[in-house]
């Protein structure tokens, strides 16, 4: 039986059962798009990492954090094409050879509508800081033909992610 206690007031999913949604629906995607060549592991303590997607054929392995949202920033009572996602400053600095995978879910939370794969590396000449709270914020146009700074990191749907962490590991080093 279960506890009227354990569920949400309104019933709704909490903002990490989303994000846990999200990280499976990459995770599948990317051994389903790959032919099963890659395997996503959740490690067991996350330390800023959400996937750590293994490569069967070079035997190397490249971490990932995901952040997801649903929809983009609400402008007077509109929803606009701009999506906030923000990342903790020291997960950034603590994983500079990862990669930061930002996911715009669908609003039902069955498909990736865009995402940008951007390098940990990069994030703290590319995002936007808060100090105070010491986060990195992102704020990228969800169009495709967006000309935004997070144009380059834009990817359409999981075979494009797939591609580019394909192509990651024919550059990283043992």
């Amino acid at each position: 039986m279960i506890d009227d206690r354990t569920v949400s007031a309104n019933n709704e999913l909490t903002s990490t059962q989303k994000g846990v949604i999200a990280e499976h629906i990459v995770a599948n995607g990317l051994m389903k798009e790959s032919n099963g060549r890659l395997s996503p592991f959740s490690p067991l303590a996350d330390e800023g990492i959400d996937l750590l997607v293994y490569d069967k054929r070079t035997g190397k392995a490249l971490p990932i954090q995901i952040k997801s949202r649903t929809g983009g920033i609400v402008r007077y009572g509109r929803e606009t094409n701009t999506i906030h996602f923000e990342i903790r400053s020291i997960a950034s600095k603590k994983s500079q050879g990862a990669f930061f995978l930002a996911v715009l879910m669908s609003k039902d939370l069955r498909s990736i509508e865009r995402a940008w794969f951007v390098p940990m590396k990069a994030i703290p000449n590319l995002f936007n800081t808060r100090q105070k709270q010491a986060k990195y914020i992102m704020r990228p146009n969800k169009n495709s033909y967006s000309r935004d700074k997070f144009r380059k990191y834009q990817c359409l749907d999981i075979a494009e992610i797939t591609k580019k962490i394909l192509d990651m590991f024919g550059k990283i080093n043992v």
